[in-house]
């Protein structure tokens, strides 16, 4: 009876959705995404059966797939408050703990809040400080650190010694020495997370999945911990040398942006902890790293 309950409750819930391949229940449309086609070229394929937009599911989770201008532009722009959000995924869960972020939040109060306070202490700190003379003094002072005469030098080193350089200095004003343990090991995490989960978690699309892959996720967890653990330790020294009224790095921005929103708004003091803060200088680091450091290769195989 469970099982028949569960399964006339799936195809219900299905028919609210755009058409799309037909899914089943539990596994959805994973099946079909067996082979070695990619998703986007099996996307495309079920764009020209099925129209736009059209539902894929992930396990029991359905994701509507958009695919011309039109539709995109009214889903993003008329239709946008109805499109914005993020369901909640395993490798968020892991990353927050407890805490919120920009990155894997919801679209919700709380989102507006650390969303506001961060594009606030991004302007704050766009004014203050000279990116270009920062990224200058960063570049040249790897190159006066080489060896003179040929050498052979993997592009990733130069690249995430730079990126770290000059998102720590800007996020936390801290600067890294080349042969730095704390450098190291961030570049080692960094390395683990793209081993252990490139695509991230496959309990994130079907949580019964974590059963299957608890080994991974403890890996990633842990990873996360010590991640956190590192950058905890550089947010602490930041905030140690913050001085109402100077904003020397991010950090020092996003303090007085709080500031500001808890005398503002005082229906914001609940989303604006400081674990939370740690969280978006979590995701900025991130961000500002790892996808970075991508383009960078290349770009520079393209010269």
């Amino acid at each position: 009876f469970l099982m028949s309950f569960h399964v006339v409750r799936f195809y219900r819930k299905a028919s609210k959705y755009p058409k799309g391949p037909f899914p089943l229940p539990v596994v959805g449309n994973l099946l079909s995404l067996r082979g070695e086609t990619p998703l986007h070229l099996k996307a495309e394929e079920w764009h020209r059966k099925y129209g736009d937009p059209f539902t894929m599911w992930m396990g029991e989770k359905p994701m509507v797939m958009l695919n011309s201008y039109q539709v995109l532009r009214e889903a993003f722009i008329d239709k946008r408050h109805e499109f914005a959000g993020r369901f909640p995924t395993r490798l968020g869960a892991l990353q927050t703990r407890t805490n919120h972020d920009i990155l894997f939040e919801d679209y919700n109060p709380r989102w507006k809040a650390l969303r506001k306070v961060a594009l606030t202490a991004v302007r704050k700190y766009a004014l203050s400080e000279s990116v270009e003379t920062l990224c200058a003094q960063v570049v040249d002072a790897y190159v006066d650190s080489l060896r003179k005469g040929p050498n052979t030098v993997d592009s990733k080193d130069p690249f995430m010694f730079i990126l770290f350089n000059i998102v720590g200095t800007s996020v936390f004003g801290t600067k890294f020495e080349k042969e730095s343990p704390e450098l190291a090991r961030i570049r080692q995490i960094t390395d683990r997370f793209s081993e252990v989960a490139p695509n991230g978690l496959p309990s994130d699309i079907v949580p019964w999945l974590g059963i299957l892959y608890r080994k991974t996720e403890k890996t990633m967890e842990s990873l996360f911990s010590e991640l956190l653990g590192l950058l905890e330790v550089l947010y602490k020294k930041a905030v140690d040398s913050y001085v109402p009224g100077t904003t020397r790095n991010f950090t020092h921005s996003m303090l007085a942006a709080r500031e500001e929103a808890l005398q503002q708004e005082k229906s914001d003091a609940q989303y604006l902890t400081e674990a939370n803060m740690v969280q978006i200088l979590l995701d900025i680091f991130g961000a500002a790293t790892d996808t970075s450091l991508g383009e960078l290769q290349w770009l520079c195989l393209t010269m």
